[in-house]
């Protein structure tokens, strides 16, 4: 059992310098991003995320952990939203050393002033402009047996 531990967090502290053996793709096992939006959900919104990346192969990467906060500035209080979320994000191949993405997420919402929460989604596109930069169209939906949020939003990434 000692020895299966063992092996087990040696492979998990190694990870971060795994790569795919591409001769052309060369990243990290792990990232950590940030994420910025600016849109609508009827008022001015913006949006902050972190999100945690584990990259499965050159062009599939999963987002194990997304936390995020929604808000709309002019009725700050009343309209924080936390939403917590998984999902999986898509590339493709480059082109001028610019690729696409298209994400899909699922998760949890929490609109803290009306006390309710609800199962939500997003799904995004847009293109990778370099190896640590995105930016991107987000659509965002939550759902309770209270109300219905949409939320639409350019967003940009950082990846470090």
């Amino acid at each position: 059992m000692s020895m299966l531990a063992l092996l087990f967090f040696s492979v998990i502290s190694s990870a971060q310098d795994w790569d795919f053996g591409s001769d052309n793709y060369e990243t990290k096992r792990h990232n950590l991003g940030v994420e910025l939006g600016v849109g609508g959900t009827g008022d001015f919104s913006i949006d902050v995320g972190f999100r945690w990346q584990m990259n499965l192969h050159e062009f599939v990467s999963w987002d194990v952990l997304t936390l995020k906060a929604l808000v709309a500035p002019e009725h700050f209080t009343e309209t924080i939203t936390p939403q917590l979320m998984t999902g999986i994000r898509l590339n493709s191949p480059q082109f001028l050393g610019i690729s696409a993405y298209l994400l899909g997420r699922g998760g949890y919402g929490r609109w803290i002033d009306a006390e309710t929460g609800g199962f939500r989604f997003e799904i995004g596109t847009g293109l990778n402009v370099t190896k640590h930069i995105s930016v991107g169209y987000a659509y965002d939906q939550q759902k309770s047996n209270e109300f219905k949020m949409k939320y639409n939003a350019f967003r940009i990434d950082f990846l470090f």
